[in-house]
């Protein structure tokens, strides 16, 4: 009787243990890969996806200047444009005057395929001058 039951428990704890590694294993295969971030160095490059990868464009940018980036040119589909962009102050200077900051962008994927984007760093009442300074990446989604 003794032997059945400690038999017994040893497949339960065997049983038990399987259940948890295939459990474990599945999770880690549907993880959400990490974001991608990207930034002004990386301007005429092509970036490289996974279909649940979120891409993150960082640009700096100077507010205090009137000037702020925009997203000019989102040619197809593939890429959805997570909200409004943010603005960061520099951490290094939050309260100084005309300390610059961070904008960023966040993108997900919608299938796979390839796309361009392009930002342009100007001041938003003038349209017909030149951007100050022009950023663009090619995506691809795989």
């Amino acid at each position: 009787m003794i032997r059945r039951a400690c038999i017994l428990s040893v497949a339960i704890a065997v049983s038990m243990l399987v259940l948890a590694c295939t459990a474990t294993d599945n999770a880690d295969r549907s993880a959400k890969p990490r974001s991608l971030t990207v930034t002004v160095d990386n301007s005429g490059s092509t970036i490289e996806l996974a279909r649940n990868q979120q891409l993150i464009v960082s640009l700096s940018s100077n507010r205090t200047t009137g000037y702020s980036w925009s997203l000019a040119d989102i040619t197809t589909g593939i890429l959805k444009l997570e909200g409004p962009p943010t603005y960061v102050r520099d951490p290094a200077s939050p309260d100084a005057v005309g300390a610059g900051g961070t904008e960023t962008w966040k993108f997900t994927p919608t299938g796979a395929g390839q796309q361009s984007l392009r930002f342009e760093y100007r001041q938003p009442w003038e349209p017909n001058v030149l951007p100050a300074r022009v950023v663009e990446y090619t995506v691809t989604v795989r």
